[in-house]
């Protein structure tokens, strides 16, 4: 189930991430998941720039991340079934393209994209998340034995 993010670990998370993009996807996350107390503490430092933020929930809602990831080792042949962005799903990244060699995901790099899923209910954002998975099609030619 989505949860919220406990404080203490948004506030140096980000620290650790070196693409720009995965550091917004985890502000985009934390942003959805925020509780009163959470946004307090984040008041206090602003992750990005250093200096006190001015963070004022605009709606209550519970979001999720759902990474991509090959179903086998071989070249990528194609991605299908993704969804559009939108208001239940404000990111929707995909970083391999056909022909990239792909394989397990051992680390980020081996990610082959992501989705950020967004509903007012933790059961509805599951569900939502889960739906959107198993309409996506990741096909792989394998490599030759």
């Amino acid at each position: 189930m989505p949860t919220a993010l406990p404080s203490d670990r948004i506030a140096c998370l980000p620290d650790r991430l070196g693409d720009l993009r995965d550091r917004l996807m985890v502000a985009l996350v934390a942003i959805y998941t925020f509780l009163p107390g959470q946004l307090a503490h984040l008041r206090r430092t602003d992750i990005a720039l250093g200096r006190p933020a001015r963070l004022t929930p605009a709606r209550r809602h519970h979001a999720t991340v759902r990474f991509l990831t090959s179903p086998a080792v071989g070249r990528l042949t194609a991605v299908t079934g993704l969804p559009r962005p939108g208001p239940g799903t404000p990111l929707v990244r995909l970083r391999a393209r056909p022909g990239d060699p792909v394989g397990p995901a051992h680390t980020n790099a081996g990610r082959l994209g992501s989705l950020i899923v967004v509903s007012p209910d933790a059961r509805t954002t599951a569900a939502r998340a889960a739906q959107l998975l198993d309409d996506i099609r990741i096909e792989v030619e394998p490599h030759p034995a």
